[in-house]
This record gives C-alpha cells, structure tokens and sequence, in this order.
C-alpha cells in the first residue's frame, strides 16, 4: 500500500480545494436535486478524510483532539445537511450552507492529517486515475452551472456575465483536460478547474448585484405608478366632492387617512424602499393600489347613481 512519497496528498488537496471552490460564489440551490449535489461533495470530502485516518490509525499515529473536534463538526453539519433535505418542504440554503461548513471542515481535517503524515515521512499509494476522474466530474458540474446561469441571466447585464462564462469555458475544455491528464498533469488540471470556478464565482457576485439592481428598477417603477394612480384618483375624487356626489366624502377621507400614509407616510412604501426595505415597500405598494382599485371602482358607481 506505500508506495509514492504524499503524491496523493498533493493531488487530493488540489482536488477537494477544487471542489470548494464554486461554494463561494454560490451558496444557494434552486432544485432539490442541486442541493443534493452539494451534499454528496461534501459526502466525498468526507470520505478522503476518512482514508486519511484509516492510515494514521494503521501506522500508530495518533490524531489530534483538536483534529477530531474539527471532523466531528463536519459530520455534525453533514448530518443536520441531510435531514434537512428529508424534510417535506426543506429549506434548500440551510441545507446547501451546511454542506458547505461541512465540506470546510473536512479539508481541514484533510490538511492537518495530511500534514503529519507528511512530517513521518509516510508514503501513500496514488490512484492518479481516480483522481483525473474526479476533476472531470467536477468540470462537468460547472459547465452545467453555466448553462444554469445563460437561463436566469437579466438583460442589464447579460453582455458582462457572458464574458465571464465564455472565459469560464476556455478553462473547462473536457477534451484539453483529458489530454492534460493523460500526460499526468494532474495539478494543471485542477488548476484550469480552480481558475474556471473563481470566475463562476465572479459571474455569480454580479448576477446577484445586477438581479438586485433590476429589481431596484422594477419597484422604483412600480412606486411612479401607484403614485401617479393616487393623484389621479384624487383628483377625482375632489370633483366628486364638489358635486357632492354619494359617499364622495368617504372616498376622499380613504384616500387621505388611509392610502397616502401607506404609499408617502413616514413608515410607508416610499419610506420603506428609500430605506432599502423593499419586501416591506412592495407589500405596502400593493396594499395601496388595491385600495385604489376599490375607490376606483366606487367612483364609478357614484357617477352611475
């Protein structure tokens, strides 16, 4: 079983430090399925850990309390990862954040280990293939995570991000990877990986920033709208008055004391967007224009009577 001086090592580390990458630049899942992705990685982080302390164990090294606390951590987040998942209705960022402290936690573990293996000078036996195997795999899964990205990807910023994808793919090349590996450059290989899933990360940042700005817009948008809906109804409103039309006065006493207070009033929807608050201020926008709609509609019957 020794044979190769810690060649595993090296490319175990460039592999699991690989994998954890993309948890950076995305630590949310849309699907059950995606979300289950992330809990099988950490699975196989678990998993080099273990190989690790099998040989510590076999060859009479003892493994540090602090070393254990930390595994004993990630298998915690592991589980709590995967009964969330069970749940009939999971929550899919919990359960994909704790994937990730798991993940964390055993390349920790991994590196430690590893590290006092290195300083007895205990030699491991390399499966170079399996390894290969494993960047191809991870490849694969970022070059799905870009076709994911093209299909949420809003216009204001679709140029920018494409760049990035397309630059992310140059590195990703499957074909280019197997020829590196066949010529054993296992490193390489996960280096081309490391460098595709840091701009995954990056596309990720702006997708985030650039959906947020949209919504910014969008809200801002719809704010114009309810307020140009209530100037005119007050208007309205005001002729009914002075033709003393049925139930004007209700109408305009609504208006005042009950929508402009929720669209301009210090705890109002306007306030609330300026603040940064913007599930409160659409809440209170669509409050608003459904009191509208009624005194509206209320209007229009007032003129029929």
């Amino acid at each position: 079983m020794l044979r190769s001086k810690c060649l595993v090592g090296l490319i175990l580390a460039a592999t699991l430090i690989a994998t954890l990458v993309p948890f950076s630049g995305m630590v949310y899942a849309q699907t059950k399925e995606e979300a289950k992705g992330f809990i099988k990685t950490a699975e196989r982080a678990k998993d080099k850990a273990d190989e690790l302390m099998e040989i510590m164990e076999n060859e009479g090294l003892p493994i540090p309390p602090a070393t254990m606390k930390r595994y004993d951590e990630g298998v915690g987040n592991l589980t709590a990862a995967e009964a969330e998942l069970e749940k009939p209705e999971p929550d899919l960022s919990l359960a994909v954040e704790l994937a990730k402290k798991a993940m964390e936690a055993f390349k920790e573990v991994y590196e430690q280990m590893h590290t006092l293996l290195e300083e007895k000078e205990v030699t491991i036996e390399s499966e170079e293939k399996e390894k290969g195997e494993g960047l191809l795999e991870a490849m694969s899964r970022a070059l799905d995570r870009i076709k994911r990205i093209r299909e949420i990807v809003p216009d204001n910023i679709e140029e920018q991000i494409e760049k990035i994808l397309h630059e992310a793919e140059d590195y990703l090349d499957i074909e280019e990877a197997r020829e590196l590996l066949a010529e054993g450059m296992v490193n390489q290989t996960a280096w081309r990986l490391t460098q595709a899933n840091k701009l995954l990360g990056l596309a990720h940042s702006l997708l985030k920033k650039g959906g947020q700005e949209l919504k910014v817009k969008r809200i801002e948008g719809y704010l114009n709208l309810i307020e140009k809906f209530y100037n005119r109804l007050l208007r309205l409103v005001d002729r009914a008055v002075e033709k003393e039309l049925p139930g004007a006065g209700d109408l305009k006493h609504q208006l005042e004391e009950h929508v402009l207070p929720l669209i301009f009033g210090p705890e109002g929807a306007k306030a609330a967007f300026e603040d940064g608050d913007y599930e409160e201020a659409i809440d209170k926008l669509v409050d608003a224009r459904n009191m509208l709609s009624e005194i509206e509609r209320a209007i229009v019957e007032s003129r029929k009577g």
